[in-house]
């Protein structure tokens, strides 16, 4: 690989008691729109004081003594509005066949996965268009939701997106652990022939994979279609004594360019790579990393290589105790950033 290197280096005076009468009036309105003199709005409705203010207190104090009734008569009334849209509510005992079963439901916008250990039997094809009615996965109000993998014998990782001649679009999934996963040559999360997939706040854990060729992250293609549109912000991810990396981008039989990756504020450390592309991407767009203990060493130590038609911007991005940053054009270095 013929690349350019860029190596970064490390390092009231209160007035005076007066009889309070029966009631206050209440704070002035609002004054009107101004025109050719602009009167004054009306004054606010007068409000009754509490008894247990006392019958002499300051004009301020009763005053605020309004004021706190009124707010406490607002919450009183208030109603916190419903959730917008349908949602669907699954548990742990959920299968992958179940999940799937509700995605591609058409009459719910989200799916709220309760509190627990969700082992959903295999990898999950997700084949399923959702662009007349966007959906979403997530945990419910509150709850940890833990993805496990150990008992995947396919080591196929999590979820794959678009395989197997169908495509996936507008799905989002947030808010997951991901737990226990042994992968060979793909991702935790794999995206072929995908559109308009976001997947926010994902955390991976206690996985282990070949060191290179396994990815929390594999935006890919399906043989026909490359990935498009995908954001991916907010990922914590352990490499698993650096076994795995954290995204990888693009294939080198890809008839088409992966396009518009956004990867923000990853924290990401104990991995092969932290992203690596040698294949044609546009719109990569990597900012807010901490990398740390990062690197694969069997090739030359290298953490972070982009190159070979990867266009896009890495920027603001602090590694330690990690190899190397590699970058070729059309990738930029859009500075902020620290290696050591």
């Amino acid at each position: 690989m013929s690349s350019h290197t860029h190596t970064i280096a490390h390092n009231a005076t209160k007035t005076g008691a007066t009889v309070l009468p029966d009631s206050i009036p209440g704070p002035t309105g609002p004054q009107g729109p101004k025109g050719a003199t602009g009167p004054a709005g009306p004054q606010g409705p007068t409000g009754p004081v509490d008894a247990a203010v006392g019958t002499r207190v300051t004009t301020l104090e009763g005053q605020m003594a309004n004021v706190i009734l009124r707010v406490a008569a607002l919450e009183a009334k208030f109603t916190p509005p419903a959730p917008s849209g349908v949602v669907a509510t699954l548990g742990p005992s959920t299968t992958s066949a179940q999940l799937l079963a509700k995605m591609a439901d058409m009459t719910i916008d989200a799916i709220e996965l309760t509190a627990g250990t969700f082992t959903l039997g295999s990898c999950t094809h997700v084949n399923i268009d959702r662009t007349a009615r966007p959906l979403t996965v997530r945990p419910a109000a509150g709850a940890s939701v833990v993805l496990e993998g150990g008992l995947y014998a396919s080591q196929r990782g999590a979820f794959q997106f678009g395989d197997g001649g169908g495509s996936a679009k507008y799905i989002t999934m947030q808010d997951l652990i991901l737990d226990g996963y042994t992968l060979d040559s793909t991702g935790i999360f794999w995206l072929g022939n995908a559109d308009h997939i976001t997947l926010p706040r994902m955390t991976v854990r206690n996985s282990t994979g070949i060191a290179g060729q396994s990815w929390a992250l594999y935006v890919s293609y399906d043989g026909s279609v490359s990935a498009s549109n995908v954001v991916a912000n907010g990922w914590i991810v352990d490499g698993g004594a650096r076994t795995i990396g954290g995204a990888g981008l693009g294939h080198d039989s890809s008839p088409e360019p992966v396009a518009n990756v956004q990867l923000h504020d990853w924290d990401i450390a104990n991995a092969a790579y932290s992203v690596y592309s040698s294949h044609p991407c546009t719109g990569v767009d990597i900012d807010g990393w901490t990398i740390a203990h990062t690197g694969l060493t069997t090739y030359a130590y290298i953490s972070t290589l982009l190159a070979n038609g990867c266009g896009g911007t890495i920027k603001n991005c602090h590694a330690t105790d990690s190899g190397e940053l590699i970058l070729e054009a059309p990738m930029v270095d859009g500075g902020g950033n620290s290696w050591a």
